[in-house]
């Protein structure tokens, strides 16, 4: 018996990159028409209209692609005797007969997040400022694999939804090939009761 789990993730550094990279992109390029193009076209409307609407192009066309390229295909699976999982091209493999279990933990860095947006939010007001920050790892967690007690860290997930479902889909195959194979006891349940095309879903990769 086999299940396999193909999600879509991003962890939070994926998330950072979606947002900043872009935003850089578009200006880059219009720094470089000006550089370049300005005595071609002139200092006028059309020249300033060519510019704003170039780096919009360009702007969209960055995140489409960046969005595309730091997105996590993790592909996993689990039998009676091993989970495995993919996170690129490397499958990692661990033994499923010994005691085992998987976690969902805060990411390590929330704490230096939240001292570094305190900071700055100290800053602002002392400037008469007031300053809008996203925290990022606030929402970010710890896929962990539990061999023995020993902890392997195998993603990281940027969103509650997303890390939550695919925390809970892995439970209810762990525990459902527990006592297919009599490792544990209660009764038998079946993974796809578990979950449904709601909220919770996970964007799995064909």
């Amino acid at each position: 018996m086999v299940f396999e789990i193909k999600a879509n993730t991003f962890s939070p550094d994926a998330i950072k990159a979606i947002k900043e990279q872009p935003r850089r992109w578009a200006y880059g390029w219009a720094a470089l028409q000006l550089c370049f193009m300005e005595e071609t076209l002139g200092a006028g409307e059309d020249f300033v209209l060519f510019i704003i609407g170039s780096a919009f192009i360009v702007y969209f066309l960055a995140k489409k692609l960046i969005t595309w390229s730091n997105k996590t295909r993790t592909h996993i699976v689990l039998d009676e005797d091993e989970f495995r999982i993919k996170d690129g091209r490397e499958w990692v493999c661990f033994g499923r007969r010994r005691n085992h279990s998987f976690a969902l933990h805060p990411h390590e860095n929330i704490r230096n997040e939240q001292r570094e947006l305190e900071h700055k939010r100290q800053q602002a007001a002392r400037e008469g400022e007031i300053m809008k920050i996203e925290p990022l790892y606030e929402d970010s967690f710890h896929l962990i694999y539990l061999d023995m007690g020993q902890p392997y860290y195998l993603i990281d997930i940027h969103g509650l939804r997303t890390a939550t479902a695919i925390h809970r889909r892995l439970q209810a195959c762990d525990a459902y090939l527990d006592q297919h194979i009599k490792m544990g006891s209660g009764q038998i349940i079946d993974p796809d009761d578990e979950w449904d095309d709601g909220p919770g879903d996970i964007d799995e990769w064909e």
